[in-house]
């Protein structure tokens, strides 16, 4: 099967700091026989081909560039080229992009929406007016859609959309086979720090959709009670930086907090294992492959209710899921994880249901229904694929 995973966000992104999602299916894809191709946005490059080599062969990663409207990306040079009659089936990502509008007027290959966002969180204008032009259109050509989680399955379906599967994302864990030893990694230099208390964990952008102002608000309740360390990883827009570390100059959390504008990803492994617990206190996530990194090397998680959380706590780690943020609730819930933390087998869980290898699957299944033109069980707002 010749595969398309077209991602049509207009930015551009880097592959050694950021963890791209395509990039692990579409290995996974390979891995069981398929060739799998991916389409990224590029600033500079009109198209440039770079090859990834992966277990049974390599995928193909199409830088190209577009028409970047509102960070949706139009692949004019690809258009005009018929560049995506090369395939059998095409995944575009997300439902609310022009792209997968456009694609069922220039192409008769085969097409699946795989779709995160669960709420219109900004630009809610634009929203309603691309719902009012486009959506019609794409309910109307589109057979499936694939959730990220339940509650963007539950999203969809108020769109309108009626053939959704909630299929969840997958963990990539070749990624870390070049991981370098803590002895080499730019964190061994507080391993005393980390060796003499706690050390709660933090990775992501600083800013105000990550509540990181909660996030220390929770630090200073808890240095009342015992010494710790919070370690956090991630950049942010100056104002907020600033905002941030002069809160935490005020509240005292100076010899508490550890701080690191970034960590490679060869690096990141370090990271979570001398870490207790990983704290996510975002207010809106579509998945947050942080939560998966962070439970793969069995480091426990405290967060709010999010894309992530719906998918891989609800059911098997309630506790590890706040649905508010009452801030001594969460300094509650931190205690005890800190102390029940050693009992759980995040890892086996992680491997058996929600590595890439395992979720390609599922993918390969739906591909093959429309193909096919199966048609598979409707989404009802509470059936979703049961993990093996």
């Amino acid at each position: 099967m010749r595969i398309l995973l077209l991602r049509n966000m207009g930015d551009q992104i880097n592959l050694n700091n950021y963890n791209v999602q395509e990039i692990g299916l579409a290995k996974a894809l390979v891995k069981r026989g398929h060739q799998c191709d991916i389409v990224l946005y590029s600033n500079t490059e009109m198209h440039k081909k770079e090859k990834i080599e992966c277990d049974n062969g390599y995928i193909t990663i199409h830088w190209v560039k577009g028409i970047n409207i509102y960070y949706n990306a139009i692949y004019v040079k690809l258009i005009k080229e018929k560049f995506f009659d090369n395939y059998d089936i095409i995944q575009t990502h997300e439902y609310n992009q022009i792209m997968t509008w456009i694609l069922p007027f220039i192409t008769e290959t085969k097409k699946v929406i795989y779709n995160g966002p669960y709420q219109d969180i900004k630009n809610k204008v634009i929203h309603n007016w691309f719902d009012f032009i486009f959506l019609p259109s794409i309910k109307k050509h589109y057979d499936y859609v694939l959730a990220k989680s339940k509650l963007s399955a539950n999203y969809l379906l108020e769109k309108g959309f009626n053939k959704i599967q909630s299929i969840g994302v997958g963990l990539d864990t070749n990624r870390f086979s070049t991981s370098i030893p803590f002895e080499e990694s730019s964190l061994y230099k507080y391993r005393e720090r980390f060796e003499a208390q706690p050390t709660l964990l933090y990775i992501g952008k600083l800013e105000e959709r990550r509540n990181i102002g909660f996030l220390l608000d929770i630090a200073y309740e808890l240095k009342k009670k015992f010494k710790f360390n919070l370690l956090m990883i991630g950049n942010g827009e100056k104002e907020y930086l600033k905002k941030y570390f002069r809160r935490i100059s005020e509240l005292g959390l100076d010899e508490n907090i550890i701080y690191l504008e970034k960590l490679e990803q060869k690096e990141i492994k370090n990271a979570y294992e001398i870490s207790d617990l990983f704290v996510f206190p975002s207010k809106y996530e579509i998945f947050g492959m942080v939560l998966l990194e962070s439970m793969y090397f069995n480091c426990p998680i405290l967060s709010s209710y999010n894309g992530g959380t719906s998918i891989l706590l609800q059911d098997k780690y309630p506790e590890m899921i706040r649905n508010d943020f009452d801030l001594n609730d969460w300094v509650k819930s931190i205690i005890s994880l800190l102390q029940t933390r050693k009992e759980y087998m995040l890892k086996e869980y992680i491997e058996k249901n929600f590595t890439w290898n395992v979720i390609s699957q599922k993918f390969e299944e739906i591909y093959n229904s429309v193909l096919l033109k199966k048609d598979k069980q409707e989404y009802t707002g509470t059936k979703t694929f049961q993990w093996r």
